[in-house]
């Protein structure tokens, strides 16, 4: 079984929940932190006092509209050259894989799961249109 398909089968089963990967609660919306002369967005638990450091899984059975997915997703697109990825809001394989590549690029375990390791990694959009990390 390929690695997509083997997360697929074990995160199905777990996702999402508030005790997903790593025991963080899930990212449900987004908090934008002062960084650098820029205003970065970054997935968190609530908006706008949520912790950033929360995750996002595959969810193959949601259809989208999740705004952290959303904020997560245009990031990968606007700032580590993931320009085929769709904004939708939807965690599903083309965010896993997108993810994982990313998460590749950085030297970390490419899992495909979007945690505070990654968050840390990653650059994510920020105001005018410039990137940056937190």
């Amino acid at each position: 079984m390929g690695a997509f398909a083997a997360a697929v089968a074990v995160l199905t089963a777990t996702a999402p929940t508030s005790s997903a990967a790593g025991g963080y609660p899930t990212c449900t919306s987004y908090k934008t932190i002062a960084h650098g002369g820029l205003n970065i967005k970054v997935p968190s638990t609530a908006a706008p006092s949520g912790t950033t450091t929360c995750n996002l899984v595959l969810n193959p059975n949601y259809t989208g509209d999740d705004t952290a997915v959303e904020i997560l997703q245009t990031s990968l697109k606007t700032c580590e050259g993931q320009s085929h990825l769709d904004v939708d809001g939807a965690y599903g394989r083309q965010t896993f894989l997108a993810v994982e590549a990313v998460q590749k690029k950085y030297g970390l375990g490419a899992d495909g799961i979007y945690g505070p390791q990654t968050r840390n990694a990653m650059k994510h959009a920020g105001s005018l249109g410039h990137c940056g990390r937190i």
